[in-house]
């Protein structure tokens, strides 16, 4: 009796459709996402190497907007344009060398995190601008 109730359990496929497509989707959502995120990352770490070369560019080239190393760090928020978790606080201005010349050198980094399920918990993200002074 027992033996027969296993069979007609086993060989049941009443359902099997709905399984396979509960993983499909699963599959197809998580990849979906996947693709989202990596794309933010992608965007976010082009914003933060566009946003520290103008920085270090600002500081060098412009004493109006960018006078001082608080200026520049500034000036670094306004050019990661739509990236509103960027703050001052990522971006450090210092000294380099530059072509043997003195210069201005713009650090900027960022932790991102991801939301996707296996992709990462975060990836840090750091860009060095250095550019000789012109004043």
């Amino acid at each position: 009796m027992a033996e027969k109730i296993l069979f007609k359990f086993i060989s049941d496929t009443r359902g099997a459709v709905l399984a396979e497509f509960a993983v499909a989707v699963l599959t197809l959502i998580i990849a979906t996402f996947g693709v989202i995120d990596m794309g933010l990352f992608l965007w976010t770490d082009v914003t933060l190497n566009r946003a520290t070369h103008a920085a270090a560019r600002c500081r060098t080239l412009d004493q109006t907007n960018c006078g001082s190393d608080g200026a520049a760090q500034t000036y670094a928020v306004t050019q990661s344009w739509g990236a509103g978790m960027l703050t001052a606080a990522n971006f450090t201005v210092g000294t380099c060398t530059s072509g043997g010349l003195p210069g201005v050198q713009v650090v900027g980094s960022y932790s991102y995190s991801f939301i996707t399920p296996g992709v990462g918990p975060t990836a840090n993200l750091s860009h060095t601008a250095c550019y000789p002074r012109q004043y």
